[in-house]
């Protein structure tokens, strides 16, 4: 059965496109739970992502250069493959 979208839902919904599209822009990626789940790690942590999604081993570093590979779990099971991380 179709439905209308009532005012809020629309301005919502455009508030919705426009964030997307501002934080393709200022990040390079399309907002997922892989790059909120590393956004989060780096901030509450104090790390420096590094550049490029997908970077072999590990996502970010601290001061002292420790690496850091950060899992966002949305399933049972979470396959490392790639064990060039320090923590």
């Amino acid at each position: 059965m179709p439905f209308l979208l009532d005012p809020r839902e629309i301005q919502t919904f455009e508030k919705a496109i426009a964030f997307l599209a501002e934080f393709n822009q200022v990040f390079g990626r399309e907002l997922k739970p892989e790059i909120i789940a590393e956004l989060y790690a780096a901030r509450e942590l104090n790390l420096q992502l590094v550049d490029g999604a997908n970077h072999p081993g590990y996502d970010a570093v601290d001061a002292q250069g420790q690496r850091y590979q950060i899992k966002n779990r949305v399933a049972q099971n979470v396959d490392i493959n790639n064990f060039d991380f320090d923590f």
